[in-house]
């Protein structure tokens, strides 16, 4: 069982799981190197299998930091990172769609609950903020996890699909 209480500035939220408080809280700029170390930490260990250098990592992390800094939330446990989710505003013709979202936990830390604390997070906050009426992003289906997860969710694949090329392969076709 979860309960939860309002922080001075993040909330936390107690599981029982664990021993400790898990506070959801907006990323610092002083945090996003150690929230890329996580990134890299949890990509490369998920299914995906990215061997994500941690500079690179780190660049990436510092980008949805520059992008949407008030919709990017970390979960911590004991004043460590251990998850994040990032995601920036998309005006479309629906409405404001909160997009691209990157949802990472530890997998130490996965199956306890912290990807919906944080994806519950972001959303109420993208509700408020901007008035969001679609969350879209990009997954993988060619394994069991995290598509399940999503579909459990209740997400459903649309009908757009997700194209790319390398570079010096288009520029050969030109």
């Amino acid at each position: 069982m979860r309960k939860e209480r309002q922080g001075k500035n993040s909330k936390i939220f107690y599981n029982e799981n664990m021993s400790k408080d898990i506070t959801l809280e907006l990323i610092t700029k002083e945090e996003v190197e150690e929230t890329g170390r996580v990134y890299k930490e949890v990509f490369g260990a998920s299914s995906f299998n990215e061997n994500w250098p941690v500079e690179k990592a780190v660049d990436f992390v510092t980008y949805l930091y520059r992008v949407q800094p008030d919709l990017f939330f970390v979960a911590k446990l004991d004043g460590k990172i251990i998850g994040g989710i990032a995601g920036f505003i998309k005006p479309w013709l629906d409405g404001n769609h909160l997009a691209d979202c990157e949802l990472f936990v530890l997998p130490e830390f996965q199956k306890q609950g912290i990807s919906k604390l944080l994806s519950k997070q972001q959303v109420q906050a993208a509700i408020e903020k901007y008035d969001i009426t679609v969350v879209e992003f990009l997954t993988g289906n060619e394994n069991e996890f995290p598509f399940t997860y999503y579909k459990r969710c209740g997400f459903e694949k649309s009908h757009l699909v997700h194209m790319e090329i390398r570079v010096e392969e288009l520029l050969k076709k030109f």
